[in-house]
């Protein structure tokens, strides 16, 4: 029954390692997106805004 367990813990792993991509593909997009942006002033006031502490809080301080 270990075998099973590995399994488990395998698959799990995978799932999360695909979860993990889809959600830096979305973000990376994202910023794609911003990037190509028609509208400058509106990409110059999201990068002159000051980082919000919640989102450095949450651990995403690679946004800046």
């Amino acid at each position: 029954s270990n075998q099973k367990v590995v399994e488990e813990l395998k698959r799990a792993l995978i799932e999360c390692k695909k979860e993990a991509d889809d959600m830096y593909m979305q973000t990376s997009n994202l910023w794609e997106k911003l990037c190509v942006s028609k509208s400058f002033s509106v990409r110059k006031k999201l990068l002159l805004r000051r980082p919000s502490k919640k989102l450095k809080r949450k651990g995403m301080p690679w946004l800046w």
